[in-house]
């Protein structure tokens, strides 16, 4: 076999899962030679912008993505605990480069191959368009809601912290946007942030609050209108959620380690069960998790610096935002 033979061999391999990447690199690591190329390919990655995921199979036409997920959520209506979403496809444990229709549900089991969700097929602009469907389960989340240091404010009651959302003028005054499941440990009390400095300031008491299956939000106010470059970024432009798709890189600007960390949207419109029992909807999955206790109500943005959502927990291995317009229409009409 060639060396051409043998790279689109073990591309095919890596490709259908028979290969892992990581099987890959170990094995020609100890070739002769290899360490010097590798030497320069990392030279030159150092140089490249990062890029997201490939992804070849992508419907970017957001009418189709509705239509499909309507028709597939008309078929398993009625069922308990199921979720329609969006989402990278898996064979074999393996994620694929193909990005369609998710079914979630409580637990995933084995069933007969006459019970499978059958792909869906919808007709948009005369054109015919089938995109096929996977059943994932359920992750089960964790809230986050602990101190954690950083390069952005810091806001909590005096038992529980999360990470500032943002600052919104509002008609009365400047207002927060912080975490629902962190103010609502403020029992009527004051909501304070900590910038990186150190400085201590007190934003407001609680306006309105929902922590429940569609919304994880508070509103603060009134904030000092002196701190409000302090605690802010400058103004940025809320994306809208149709024009979101899996591979999209983000930034979330979380506490720790004193900056934004890098991730990418993972899927969309997926549900999420955390500490309690209870399951959010509708949510934005990143990956790989790029947060921890004490980040929750962090802002995500994409490359333009746009809002996409805040933070509202973690997996093991996927962080979990709820989409910026909706908490902005639902928690401050607009």
């Amino acid at each position: 076999m060639g060396r051409e033979d043998l790279v689109a061999a073990l591309l095919a391999a890596i490709a259908d899962g028979r290969l892992s990447a990581e099987q890959v690199v170990r094995a020609a690591a100890s070739t002769a030679g290899f360490q010097n190329t590798a030497r320069r390919l990392l030279a030159a990655a150092s140089d490249t912008e990062r890029q997201p995921p490939r992804i070849r199979h992508v419907h970017h036409d957001p009418a189709v993505l509705r239509k499909a997920r309507r028709a597939l959520s008309r078929r398993v209506a009625g069922r308990p605990g199921v979720h329609v979403g969006l989402g990278r496809h898996y064979r074999g444990g393996q994620p694929q480069d193909e990005f369609g229709l998710v079914v979630h549900v409580p637990e995933k089991r084995g069933v007969p191959a006459k019970h499978a969700i059958k792909p869906i097929t919808v007709e948009h602009e005369g054109v015919t368009y089938t995109l096929r469907c996977d059943v994932k389960q359920i992750e089960r989340a964790e809230k986050q809601a602990q101190l954690r240091p950083g390069n952005q404010a810091v806001v909590g009651s005096s038992s529980e912290h999360g990470t500032l959302s943002g600052i919104v003028h509002a008609p009365g005054g400047p207002v927060a946007l912080i975490s629902g499941h962190v103010a609502s440990t403020a029992n009527g009390g004051p909501i304070r942030a900590r910038e990186a400095g150190g400085a201590v300031i007190d934003l407001g008491t609680v306006i309105k609050l929902r922590d429940d299956a569609t919304m994880d939000a508070a509103v603060v106010g009134s904030v000092p209108a002196g701190e409000v470059a302090v605690l802010t970024l400058g103004l940025a432009d809320v994306r809208d959620p149709a024009t979101v798709f899996k591979g999209i890189a983000v930034r979330v600007l979380a506490t720790e380690h004193g900056g934004a960390k890098p991730s990418f949207v993972d899927d969309l419109q997926v549900p999420a069960t955390f500490t309690g029992g209870v399951t959010m909807t509708g949510l934005i999955a990143l990956a790989p998790r790029v947060t921890d206790r004490g980040d929750s109500g962090a802002a995500v943005l994409d490359d333009q610096g746009r809002v996409l959502g805040f933070v509202v927990g973690a997996s093991a291995t996927r962080t979990f935002a709820i989409p910026a317009r909706e908490v902005l229409g639902e928690m401050l009409g607009i």
